[in-house]
């Protein structure tokens, strides 16, 4: 069971993983270099759309938790539902409002 939490603390939230074209996901990951956690989220915030994808991460590549995987509010299930307000990294603060 640890091994499991362990791993899933550097996974991004699972709604985000089923979400992730599969395919995509690998054009991004070995096409283009990104890790695994980067593709899923940019193509969560890209809605699927790989061009939409490689533009969140041209804007978000130098943002503090790039490479940090993401967890969903409770009531999220599409992308359409998170408000950056809402997100929360793994010590369950708000990145966005960390530094003010």
């Amino acid at each position: 069971d640890q091994i499991l939490k362990k791993q899933s603390q550097h996974q991004n939230d699972p709604r985000i993983i089923d979400f992730a074209d599969s395919r995509k996901v690998e054009i991004l990951f070995e096409g283009k270099g990104y890790p695994v956690v980067v593709a899923e989220k940019a193509l969560w915030f890209g809605n699927n759309n790989l061009k939409k994808a490689e533009e969140w991460i041209k804007e978000h590549e130098d943002d503090a938790d790039f490479k940090e995987p993401l967890k969903l509010p409770e009531d999220a299930s599409a992308p359409m539902d998170v408000d950056d307000n809402e997100i929360v990294n793994d010590t369950g603060e708000n990145p966005q409002n960390v530094i003010q």
